[in-house]
């Protein structure tokens, strides 16, 4: 059935529209562009990646943490985003089923406290988590449903990459963080190149969080990838 409200003249039809438009606008809700890198995730291996010198000596290659304030909601924020790389003697295969053992990585990730698997489609797999850290004594969890998205590249390497869905305990704005591997030969060695990025967007921060975040994430990150390196050496032997 027709709706009357969109019979008769062409700018009567349009004045309804454009309030129709209006009121769906209304109804959402505004999110402002923080800071820093736009990148949701980075695939491929870094410039100026020298194997060599990686070898078993993982990089922090950039660490930022930006405060800034939301201009529609007047909230303090944080922009955060880290990158880091490295090469490692591991079997290419065994990395790879550390980084997609989604609910076994509580086991040996510090700051991951649970992990459940909620779908399968395809590439895509749906990861609901919990995720703690205390910094200078101050505690914060994080409940977080993510979006995984697992590839092969036509380069021989794996690629995965996340995407926050929903945040219940509403102290995230955004978040994305990413892994490449690749297999690689050095010294006639087979090993991996592994790449790994971070970037996430945090609500209503405690004074001093971003200084603490600079600080201590670097070595964080760093402990993080040689557990799943570590990890994955065990599964290859």
């Amino acid at each position: 059935m027709e709706n009357r409200f969109l019979r008769g003249s062409g700018p009567a039809r349009r004045r309804v529209l454009s309030l129709a438009a209006a009121l769906l606008l209304a109804s959402c809700p505004a999110f402002a562009a923080g800071p820093g890198t736009t990148d949701e995730y980075r695939w491929g291996t870094a410039p100026g990646a020298d194997f060599r010198v990686l070898l078993e000596k993982p990089v922090v290659t950039e660490m930022e943490a930006e405060p800034w304030k939301d201009p529609e909601t007047g909230e303090h924020r944080i922009a955060g985003w880290s990158e880091l790389h490295g090469v490692f003697e591991v079997p290419f295969e065994a990395l790879v089923r550390v980084l997609t053992d989604y609910e076994g990585q509580s086991r040996y990730s510090p700051r991951l406290f649970s992990a459940r698997v909620e779908s399968r489609e395809g590439d895509l797999i749906r990861v609901a988590q919990n995720v703690g850290m205390s910094i200078l004594g101050i505690k914060v969890r994080y409940d977080l449903v993510l979006e995984y998205r697992e590839e092969r590249l036509s380069d021989g390497g794996f690629a995965q990459r996340s995407r926050l869905l929903s945040n219940p305990s509403g102290n995230l704005y955004e978040s994305f963080s990413s892994w490449y591997v690749l297999p690689v030969t050095v010294d006639g060695k087979s090993c991996v190149y592994v790449r790994g990025f971070s970037r996430p967007g945090i609500r209503r921060p405690f004074p001093g969080m971003a200084g603490a975040l600079r600080t201590f994430t670097p070595g964080e990150v760093k402990d993080l990838l040689e557990r799943y390196v570590k990890e994955a050496r065990k599964l290859g032997e």
